[in-house]
């Protein structure tokens, strides 16, 4: 008995994490589930026949998939699924069958923020013929008011140092962006919010 606690120890970690963790659901589109980490960095978690996360974690399935599977979908731990990033398609339609747990959402506010900047960054990569590179002059950045860090979910000030993703053009705090940086441990940095490889930025 001892033997299978000690083999099923890191799996019972990640279940308590994610139960215990403040990680909260931004928003659900068909079979992908935007989660707010406990570290405020925003995660993709699509479920498929290999369900996967955007989080670095090499371990499936991570902390924000079991986060989807019992605390959004309300599944029981002892579902053999749970254990699985590779589903049977039967049991990815019963998962997208459930509903949404209203507990695991976080606060309306920050739901509306993040739906606003999802589709405002959808809109912008439609509309945008090319991509921006460190050849290329990057055009100067324009911030609403009210425009949210992704990071910290603070408001950007206008006399705050600001920078951007290059791919997306979404706007965070230059401070927030290097601690975010160095909290990859040398991995190389993504956007928060659309994943893109963070290769340089357009700056404020």
């Amino acid at each position: 008995m001892p033997r299978w606690r000690n083999r099923d120890k890191p799996f019972e970690d990640r279940v308590d994490r994610a139960i215990h963790q403040h990680i909260r659901l931004l928003h659900r589109c068909g079979s992908r589930f935007f989660v707010l980490g406990h570290t405020r960095n925003v995660y993709t978690v699509t479920l498929s026949t290999e369900s996967s996360c955007s989080c670095p974690d090499v371990v499936a399935p991570c902390k924000h998939m079991l986060f989807v599977y019992l605390q959004v979908l309300g599944v029981c731990v002892d579902t053999s699924c749970v254990r699985r990033s590779t589903l049977h398609p039967s049991e990815v339609s019963w998962l997208l069958g459930l509903p949404t747990s209203r507990g695991s959402l976080a606060k309306e506010s920050v739901r509306q923020w993040f739906r606003q900047l999802h589709c405002h960054a959808k809109q912008q990569q439609q509309e945008r013929s090319f991509e921006f590179s460190p050849s290329r002059p990057s055009p100067s950045l324009r911030i609403e008011d009210g425009s949210c860090c992704p990071v910290c979910l603070d408001e950007i000030g206008r006399r705050d140092k600001v920078v951007a993703c290059w791919k997306c053009r979404n706007p965070m705090h230059e401070e927030c962006f290097f601690k975010w940086e160095r909290s990859t441990r040398k991995k190389a940095a993504h956007c928060t919010l659309c994943r893109a490889k963070w290769s340089t930025t357009i700056s404020r």
